[in-house]
């Protein structure tokens, strides 16, 4: 496992770098960069084994977006190019998106770079502004068995401005249709491009956009990603719907002894042929954890740093407020 941290000037800094931590730590390929047009940033490009990930900025601002820029990502099957990146028969059907706020080109406040202890992924944390965040990751995940495919990419994007209920403790249902949050799962829309999380998942080597699983509301093209981070911790045990995590969430942290639960970031894929859902991995240095008694940026159980996965509290108009769902990254120096 490797760690890096520090200040970015720019998204072109700031990917530079991790393009660098990518190469160095998690046996990623460095593609020549494609320099950007108009209102893009330049395309970062990283390959390992046949897939390859682009990373290009996007400032214009779009009505209801809650943002005026943000970085756009997506996994394909051959070298990208500004040309081809939206074409489907080359990858996956839409963009993933990461949020960057009023930040679009930097500066940034700090960000954590994080790769897994097999080295097969990247986990990026960024404080666009001080106490607002943003998350993307992508590689391999830890799966369980030799099963073909597993590259994922998985980033956290909001529709509008829609968010977190502090008075219920829960997402509005407009996130729930239109949001994405890291590893989520998968209570997202297709009906609109709004940049889901996505795993590669080959079912019958069609070789183009059926061979990549969207997290979703829905089951689209025979298939649905689902990882573990909810979108709601029930305010309340009459909320809980004897689901495992929600049960877990709710009962930490508590005043008995402010200890959350880390609970691991498992993923599912449905399969046509068994029409179930079937658990095939986890992301080895992720867990998710109630924050109600954890400040963000704090390290707990000696190596596992949290944060919100926008801003825990704090103005509307700046971010999105999630509340009290965060992530917790282990970090090794």
């Amino acid at each position: 496992m490797a760690f890096e941290t520090g200040t970015s000037s720019s998204l072109d800094d700031l990917l530079t770098k991790m393009v660098a931590f990518a190469v160095a730590n998690a046996g990623f390929t460095e593609i020549a960069k494609v320099t950007g047009t108009g209102e893009q940033s330049d395309m970062y490009i990283l390959q390992k084994g046949s897939i390859y990930w682009w990373f290009l900025g996007d400032s214009v601002a779009v009505t209801d977006y809650g943002t005026n820029g943000w970085l756009s990502m997506k996994m394909m099957n051959t070298t990208p190019t500004l040309g081809n990146r939206n074409t489907i028969s080359f990858g996956q059907q839409y963009e993933t998106r990461a949020q960057l706020w009023n930040r679009h080109d930097g500066p940034y406040t700090n960000y954590w770079f994080y790769s897994s202890a097999s080295g097969n992924s990247v986990q990026v944390v960024v404080e666009v502004t001080p106490l607002v965040f943003t998350h993307w990751s992508f590689g391999l995940p830890e799966k369980f068995g030799t099963w073909t495919g597993g590259e994922f990419l998985t980033g956290s994007y909001l529709h509008w401005q829609g968010g977190w209920n502090g008075t219920t403790d829960e997402w509005t249902g407009s996130i729930q249709n239109y949001g994405n949050v890291p590893f989520p799962e998968g209570a997202s829309s297709l009906s609109v491009n709004y940049g889901p999380s996505y795993v590669y998942y080959p079912q019958a080597s069609a070789g183009n956009y059926l061979d990549w699983a969207a997290a979703s509301n829905t089951i689209a093209n025979n298939q649905r990603l689902k990882g573990a981070v909810p979108h709601e911790i029930p305010p309340n045990a009459s909320l809980i719907l004897n689901r495992l995590y929600e049960i877990l969430l709710y009962c930490s942290p508590n005043a008995f002894n402010s200890r959350a639960a880390l609970l691991p970031t498992y993923f599912q894929l449905y399969q046509q042929s068994s029409a179930r859902f079937n658990m095939l991995g986890h992301h080895e240095n992720v867990k998710v954890l109630n924050i109600d008694l954890i400040d963000p940026k704090s390290t707990i159980e000696l190596d596992w740093d949290v944060y919100p996965i926008f801003q825990k509290g704090g103005d509307a108009a700046v971010a999105n407020i999630t509340g009290n769902i965060g992530l917790a990254y282990r970090r090794v120096l």
